[in-house]
């Protein structure tokens, strides 16, 4: 299957997270540090984010380790 690849403008208004271009770029910038290279190419001065892999990073780095936890996440009292 063949990737598809998104723009920052329409990464953002296409997914609900990152919710602003902002915090979409500071991924982007620090994709060596953060994994995120195998998913954002930089042609020229465009830069194209395979959304698949984009997801897929971040749910193997940041979610297991309790890193990102999202602010409307409820705790479940047992």
């Amino acid at each position: 299957m063949a990737a598809i690849f998104y723009t920052v403008k329409d990464f953002v208004k296409t997914f609900a997270f990152p919710k602003t271009e902002g915090a979409l770029r500071w991924y982007i910038v620090n994709r060596h540090i953060n994994g995120l290279d195998e998913a954002i190419i930089k042609i020229g001065g465009r830069i194209l984010i395979d959304a698949d892999k984009f997801f897929e990073v971040f749910e193997r780095k940041y979610i297991p380790t309790g890193k990102y936890t999202p602010k409307n996440k409820k705790k479940v009292k047992k």
